[in-house]
């Protein structure tokens, strides 16, 4: 988003210096792009942004077009530490919000047993009721109903999903954050469910794909992982 908001100052820019012949554009993190203009084209921008599909699931399910934070569906967008409501630059136990750092034990509370929709649903705090992570039934009935094909999409590998009605979801082999390291970033793709594991509390569900997997799996809860939300 915020390569995307210097981009409009750019443009803005340039629409003010009409009789130049090319466009610069320097984001955030210093890159510069050039692109040459023709005098009295136009010039587009795809905001992107994320919409509700109907893929025909059973439960009626309206998966995300994209991860939250992300503008598009090959996008990674952000990552979430479960539970946290915010990305964050590193992902660690030691920084980790829902631990109790003093006694080293996870805090009990009824909620967490299934987060989706409540104070700790980082989808709903990010986009608005009624978005929510999806529960592990739903991740469940996403695997069970829809066709899956490993492919590329804008360049990012990922899995196209194809509902029973014939609609599609791309997700992305976005990786995990792990410190302050993106790790297995085009080779798998990990996404949070809402759910606790039931083998340890220091786990949650996950979807995870790869292009021999898709499969529900778990990961550490401190890990930073996208989301792929649901209505």
């Amino acid at each position: 988003m915020k390569q995307f908001l210097t981009v409009l100052a750019m443009l803005m820019l340039t629409f003010a210096l009409h009789a130049q012949t090319k466009m610069i554009i320097r984001d955030t993190d210093g890159n510069i792009t050039t692109y040459a203009l023709q005098q009295g084209g136009i010039i587009e921008f795809d905001e992107g942004g994320i919409e509700a599909v109907s893929l025909g699931l059973p439960s009626g399910t309206l998966w995300g077009s994209c991860n939250v934070g992300a503008l598009h569906p090959e996008d990674s967008g952000a990552f979430f530490a479960w539970g946290e409501l915010n990305d964050k630059p590193a992902y660690s136990l030691s920084q980790y919000k829902l631990y109790d750092h003093v006694h080293g034990t996870y805090p009990y509370e009824e909620t967490l047993e299934n987060i989706a929709a409540s104070a700790y649903d980082s989808a709903t705090s990010q986009l608005g009721h009624p978005w929510k992570i999806p529960t592990r039934a739903q991740v469940d009935e996403l695997l069970k109903k829809c066709s899956w094909a490993w492919g590329t999409t804008g360049g990012m590998a990922g899995y196209t999903v194809t509902g029973p009605n014939g609609s599609t979801i791309f997700l992305p082999a976005a990786g995990k954050r792990v410190n302050e390291q993106t790790q297995d970033k085009g080779t798998a793709g990990y996404f949070w469910a809402s759910a606790l594991a039931d083998r340890s509390d220091n786990e949650a569900f996950t979807l995870e794909i790869s292009s021999t997997k898709h499969a529900i799996d778990y990961e550490f809860r401190y890990l930073g992982l996208p989301i792929r939300p649901v209505k």
